[in-house]
């Protein structure tokens, strides 16, 4: 769906780039509204005649046709900056509302790493509450606290969890389903 010119790799570094020719992105925020202005989070949508028709299972299902007509919602947050070059900054399901404060788990996660030297660390959660876990119990105090100030919630809105170890798929990715099994 997107590509990153080559020359404007250095320039545009952590941009998943532009669509595709034939193919056009767009961000919409929780109204399904269009996002026109550059920087402003919102879900990623992709246009092209090479998004799937949808899925079938029977018979009945392909009579139905193209279910997404040309359109596809990704579930990706993203940004757009002012060349028109696309940033990925999470998923959609990503996000835990605390307090009436929207919190995006993976800049959670992106803050913690960056303060504690690249900690093997995950966050996840449910409304009202983000787990942060980790191997160092020492390291899990103060991301705690750095949370805490960072987005200035109330610090019973974090709860800390100690692991052996943070699980992860072949790809290295944090599997972090396994994780709910220890909210309360």
């Amino acid at each position: 769906m997107g590509w990153l010119p080559p020359e404007r790799t250095l320039e545009k570094a952590g941009s998943m780039g532009i669509a595709i020719p034939g193919g056009r992105f767009e961000l919409i925020d929780v109204n399904n509204k269009v996002i026109k202005s550059p920087d402003v989070v919102g879900e990623l949508v992709y246009y092209g005649n090479n998004v799937t028709l949808g899925y079938a299972t029977s018979g009945i299902d392909l009579k139905r046709g193209d279910d997404r007509h040309g359109r596809y919602v990704t579930g990706d947050m993203a940004k757009k900056d002012t060349d028109g070059f696309f940033y990925i900054v999470g998923r959609k399901k990503r996000f835990l509302k605390i307090y009436g404060n929207r919190v995006n788990l993976d800049d959670c996660e992106r803050m913690l790493k960056v303060a504690f030297n690249d900690a093997d660390i995950a966050c996840g959660g449910m409304d009202d509450k983000l787990y942060i876990f980790g191997l160092d119990e020492n390291q899990l105090g103060l991301m705690k606290n750095y949370l805490v100030e960072k987005t200035r919630l109330n610090q019973a809105a974090f709860k800390t969890i100690k692991l052996k170890a943070i699980p992860h798929n072949e790809s290295g990715k944090i599997v972090y389903k396994d994780l709910v099994q220890y909210y309360e």
